[in-house]
């Protein structure tokens, strides 16, 4: 994975990862919350041999630069600076957890630039309550904690959180049994790692205001999104529960759920999801919009 860096117009440093030849409709990834360009990226890469892949690091994560104060949309047209600069026309949009929020962010700047929207675990707008009580307690509090001040949940982990091995630990005690399973075996483990060391090589800045993100109005409502989106969701996922992927669906105007059984929250890093979700994202290249609702499948 090489990492390459983009200056943005207020002369902040955007840093990204591109992999794979250049294609002419590009994924560009959105990386999970804690997340970097490390980790979950490359478990895409291998999903979608041949594909470009983009991923960028939001404001404060891995080398991109501190951004206090920016929403979901500003965060967002960084990325589309960074794309007029590449001059990449037209993409494919693919976010993970907490990333799936900024990939529906960018499809709305983008608009008719997007093929389409993947979604795996996706987060929804925690604005309604009744979504933010169905999640884990434990996460539920530290997004309330940067709700109205990120400084506190910075302070929070800074004080309990000595490495990222305990960090792992805590949030798998939380998670589902399937999603433990799954991080018990080497490689996902070791992807995971990697992902949080590059996220917090500036500290926990970068966190505290993502979830402060998050938690607040997103800026845009996902009833604006005109592109295709494919959402796919674990049945055992605790920390994005499922009524989150049947808000998504009920609300985006162009949408496909797949729900999957004895899956959890980290199912994209599993290997035997290759299939699935490279036929999920590459998909738009092939076919320019999905079908909506009622029909509940994914080309491919």
């Amino acid at each position: 994975m090489g990492i390459r860096y983009f200056s943005l117009a207020d002369g902040r440093k955007l840093a990204y990862a591109r992999i794979g030849d250049p294609t002419d409709c590009p994924i560009v990834f959105f990386h999970g919350a804690p997340g970097s360009a490390a980790g979950l990226p490359a478990a895409v890469g291998r999903h979608f041999p041949g594909q470009l892949i983009i991923a960028p690091e939001r404001p404060g994560y891995g080398e991109s630069d501190p951004a206090p104060g920016a929403g979901i949309l500003a965060v967002a047209d960084d990325v589309v600076s960074l794309l007029d600069t590449l001059q990449v026309e037209r993409c494919a949009l693919a976010g993970y957890s907490g990333g799936s929020a900024h990939a529906l962010g960018c499809a709305k700047l983008l608009a008719e630039r997007v093929s389409e929207v993947a979604l795996y675990s996706p987060i929804a707008p925690l604005e309604e309550k009744s979504l933010a009580e169905e999640m884990m307690p434990s996460l539920r509090e530290l997004f309330d904690s940067a709700a109205d001040d990120p400084a506190s949940l910075v302070e929070q982990l800074t004080d309990s959180l000595p490495d990222v091995e305990e960090l792992l630990e805590r949030f798998l005690a939380s998670m589902s049994e399937t999603d433990r399973s799954l991080a018990c075996k080497p490689a996902i483990r070791e992807a995971l790692i990697a992902g949080f060391e590059r996220a917090f090589m500036q500290g926990f800045d970068g966190w505290g205001w993502d979830f402060h993100r998050l938690a607040n109005s997103w800026g845009f409502s996902p009833a604006d999104i005109e592109a295709p989106v494919c959402i796919n969701h674990g049945r055992d996922d605790r920390n994005t529960p499922q009524v989150m992927a049947r808000y998504l669906h009920e609300v985006l105007p162009h949408s496909v759920l797949r729900l999957h059984s004895g899956k959890g929250h980290l199912f994209s890093f599993d290997d035997d999801f290759v299939e699935v979700s490279g036929r999920n994202v590459t998909a738009a290249a092939e076919y320019p919009q999905f079908p909506t609702r009622p029909w509940h499948g994914c080309r491919g």
